[in-house]
């Protein structure tokens, strides 16, 4: 979007919770419209089911066989995996864009994705609700193949959590308040995105049991995400030479916050499609 310039002084510029928190917004409603709408729906209608709502928390269809739905049900988490993937080659190829703030939104918006895709693994690997229950149940070797989503959910989380540590500290510094930068930068979009997410998923509560759609919300907000609040003890000691990012105050992004916590809310009541 705009604004922030590197910062290549000894002592990094200050922080912009605000911005931060609209950068949040931003990440965690694209994260779930990933999952969701083009993960879930987008698949869906791919093979030719049809969908006939899709909210923050969940995806319902019709006419989909029973290997199509299985496809349905993995396809959110894959979403998510493609989605964070390509942030991080964004933001490696824009390596030398002087834009921190965009910055921290593809770095955010990397690591969410996987966390998200990552604790859905753990959280529901062995639940006998929600997606990953549509995609193995009935399955030869059905345990096996669960314990195996969830290591592969823990080996995701795991190397999403030290990458972060590794690259939080372009944004945290080498200074004496390294750890409240990091901590702002991590915490911040824990709670405020989590909360905007949580409340717009509760907007949703119609077709769904009210169980389900909490485990999906709460579950892999606050707890797949949970790792993050963790990232800056992760970081490692960095070069005085570093050059420090600082995302500051953002009029773009606070705007752009207004307007994606607005669509949040939208998406979160739900958009229902007329059944033929």
């Amino acid at each position: 979007m705009t604004e922030s310039k590197t910062s290549l002084s000894t002592e990094p510029a200050k922080i912009d919770v605000l911005t931060i928190g609209g950068v949040a917004v931003g990440v965690y409603f694209l994260c779930s419209f990933v999952h969701e709408a083009v993960g879930h729906a987008g698949t869906a209608a791919l093979l030719g089911a049809q969908v006939t709502k899709i909210t923050t928390a969940y995806v319902t269809h019709q006419g989909a066989s029973g290997s199509e739905a299985r496809l349905i049900a993995a396809a959110g988490i894959v979403a998510n995996l493609l989605v964070g993937g390509l942030a991080f080659l964004a933001r490696h190829k824009w390596q030398r864009c002087d834009n921190d703030v965009a910055h921290y939104f593809l770095w955010l918006l990397g690591h969410m994705n996987l966390f998200t895709a990552g604790g859905y693994l753990m959280t529901f690997a062995l639940m006998r609700v929600g997606d990953l229950n549509i995609v193995v149940r009935g399955l030869a070797y059905e345990m096996a193949i669960r314990i195996t989503m969830l290591l592969v959910g823990l080996v995701i989380t795991a190397w999403t959590f030290v990458y972060a540590g590794r690259t939080l500290v372009e944004f945290a510094g080498h200074s004496g308040d390294r750890i409240r930068r990091g901590v702002a930068m991590t915490l911040t979009p824990y709670l405020v995105g989590g909360s905007a997410n949580v409340g717009a998923s509760l907007l949703g509560i119609g077709e769904v049991p009210v169980a389900i759609v909490l485990m999906s919300a709460v579950g892999a907000t606050f707890g797949g995400m949970f790792p993050l609040v963790w990232v800056p003890l992760m970081m490692p000691k960095s070069s005085d030479h570093l050059r420090v990012r600082t995302p500051g105050r953002s009029i773009s992004w606070l705007i752009a916050g207004a307007v994606f916590l607005v669509l949040y809310l939208f998406l979160g009541h739900g958009i229902s499609f007329a059944t033929a």
